[in-house]
């Protein structure tokens, strides 16, 4: 997805494959605060243990409108078809 504003704040969605540590994909959601990304919550489908957690790494208050742009996204982008 990449780059996308909301109330004046610059939000990056990140989709990545993890193999490596982890057997899956995450969904990220950055933010720029003050020139500084930040992670501030993940979506991750865990291939292994067929199981989908949320996790959130910043305490800042995030717009649901950039909540939903990532639900929207792990959705309609095989967030729910586990991989074998």
């Amino acid at each position: 997805m990449g780059y996308f504003a909301i109330d004046n704040r610059q939000f990056e969605l990140v989709v990545a494959s993890n193999v490596g540590t982890r057997d899956g994909m995450s969904w990220e959601l950055w933010d720029n605060i003050k020139g500084e990304w930040f992670l501030l919550v993940e979506l991750f489908r865990n291939d292994a243990s067929k199981k989908i957690a949320f996790s959130a790494f910043y305490k800042v208050d995030i717009p649901f409108s950039a909540l939903e742009v990532l639900l929207n996204n792990f959705n309609s982008n095989g967030g729910k078809e586990f991989h074998d």
